[in-house]
């Protein structure tokens, strides 16, 4: 759940210009790319790079988005 709020408060900080998913994903944890795509449409419902469209997940204390 803190490698989660991490990713996504990381994220939420980038401008689309400065977003390298392969170093995004590395510097997270993952294997690859493909590992950080599975790991955040598993965890949030959407991929990284529908989430930075939006951007406007947030996570509470149990778990839970809105």
């Amino acid at each position: 759940m803190e490698r989660l709020e991490s990713l996504l408060s990381y994220l939420y900080g980038l401008k689309n210009k400065d977003i390298s998913w392969a170093d995004i994903a590395i510097n997270f944890g993952f294997s690859d790319q493909p590992h950080l795509i599975r790991y955040m449409k598993q965890s949030i419902g959407n991929t990284p790079g529908e989430y930075v469209k939006i951007r406007n997940l947030t996570i509470d204390a149990y778990g839970n988005f809105e």
